[in-house]
């Protein structure tokens, strides 16, 4: 309500890698059905607000994209069910890293016409990107100035070519000046890909 009336949305999201209480959905300690339960219940109590984003979970640690869709069309299923109609931010497995979508399944199997099923159509692909050596955040160091862009043009010319949208869920980089330029070519490049690119978190 806070954020409402200071004009912010809001995305709620589950932050536990596809897990509960160490167990990966899918598991028989923690079947899809709970998951699917979860967002009911979620999905019920925001249904009414209109500045909320339900984000599915944060980098889903499923063993492969088709296990995880799976997962993803039951959770939107019971979202839907409740009469919630705000937008739904589905993530990709492998850290749902950016660089990476279009060789591990998430652009074929995600991605694929028709494999999310969503009544509404009112969802987008969640994508992590960090701009150091690894892509975990950690470094302080940046490959290069334009790394950022680099990573994401790609997944940006599929998100075009198949009528997506993107959220770039997590990116960060460390305090110095080769890496704030990095971002700042990052955000520049986003900003000259609006028409697929919706958002993005600073983590």
């Amino acid at each position: 309500d806070y954020a409402k009336s200071l004009g912010m949305n809001v995305i709620i999201d589950v932050h536990n890698y596809g897990k509960y209480n160490g167990n990966l959905i899918g598991s028989a300690a923690v079947p899809t059905s709970a998951f699917a339960d979860l967002w009911s219940k979620i999905a019920t109590s925001f249904a009414d607000d209109s500045n909320v984003s339900f984000g599915l979970m944060n980098e889903p640690q499923i063993a492969s994209a088709s296990a995880w869709l799976g997962m993803v069309n039951q959770a939107i299923s019971a979202i839907r069910e409740t009469g919630a109609t705000q937008q739904i931010l589905v993530p990709g497995i492998d850290w749902s890293a950016g660089n990476r979508w279009m060789t591990n399944g998430n652009a074929s199997v995600l991605g694929k016409e028709g494999a999310i099923v969503d009544p509404l159509h009112n969802f987008a692909f969640e994508v992590h990107q960090y701009l150091d050596a690894n892509t975990s955040g950690t470094g302080t160091d940046v490959v290069s100035s334009t790394i950022g862009a680099d990573r994401l043009a790609a997944i940006t010319d599929w998100a075009r070519a198949n009528g997506y949208k993107l959220y770039l869920g997590e990116t960060g980089v460390a305090d110095n000046q080769p890496s704030l330029t990095a971002l700042d070519t990052m955000m520049r490049f986003l900003q000259g890909n609006d028409d697929v690119w919706q958002g993005v978190s600073y983590w």
